[in-house]
């Protein structure tokens, strides 16, 4: 059995893995555990490619070469790299119209980043299509515990949608602006650190899992792989 490491960008993602992937990993004898994305100068975030690579190289010699895999956000996810060929890259693949296609550019680069740093076979990237606040959109029944306007509201959204995850990355569109659009337009107000967890929670895993198909791949995938 595997321990899992899961790099995270933000705050929100590190309470997620902590609050609703650890108890659900656990139960199946996995321990997975949230490693933050330090900047140099203090605090979390990933506006460049060092960030992550300045994280993972760490955990890359880690004597029991635990499962390492990523969970950030293809919304503004950087493209900016002090390395010219690494930055050309991110750039051209910035590029691509075909979502699908741009995520796993980007993914193939994380990979070849861990590689140049070591070899290294236990590295599983995934970025999240489109956003972190897509999961939260699972289920519109647990926004009625805020009014049933934002509930209507987010059933909308959900409408327009083959599935949460194929809400748009536009500023004005992307998911987690739509619960601010939404919750302002209900008199309330959405905070997107004290809030979300707590609605993925509210919803359950099992659901999310139901309904965000590419994020579902991903935890069956690091299930399995833990495993072996």
């Amino acid at each position: 059995m595997k321990r899992v490491y899961v790099i995270v960008e933000g705050p929100t993602e590190r309470e997620f893995v902590s609050r609703i992937l650890a108890p659900y990993f656990g139960s199946q004898g996995i321990l997975i555990s949230a490693i933050p994305m330090l900047k140099s100068g203090g605090g979390m975030g990933f506006s460049n490619l060092e960030h992550f690579k300045n994280n993972v190289e760490p955990l890359l010699y880690d004597k029991d070469q635990p499962l390492i895999t990523t969970l950030v956000d293809l919304y503004r996810f950087p493209v900016q790299s002090s390395e010219p060929t690494e930055e050309v890259a991110l750039k051209k693949c910035s590029l691509n119209p075909i979502i699908d296609a741009r995520i796993a550019g980007f993914e193939s680069l994380l990979s070849e980043a861990v590689n140049k740093i070591k070899p290294y076979p236990n590295f599983v990237p995934y970025i999240q299509k489109h956003e972190f606040e897509a999961l939260l959109f699972a289920s519109a029944d647990v926004f009625d515990y805020e009014s049933e306007g934002i509930k209507q509201a987010v059933q909308s959204v959900l409408d327009e949608h083959p599935n949460p995850e194929d809400i748009n990355t536009t500023e004005a569109g992307h998911p987690a602006k739509r619960l601010e659009t939404i919750f302002t337009a209900n008199r309330k107000k959405y905070s997107k650190g004290a809030d979300a967890v707590d609605f993925a929670e509210l919803s359950g895993l099992d659901t999310i899992l139901k309904k965000c198909p590419r994020f579902c791949k991903w935890i069956e995938t690091l299930a399995a792989r833990a495993k072996t």
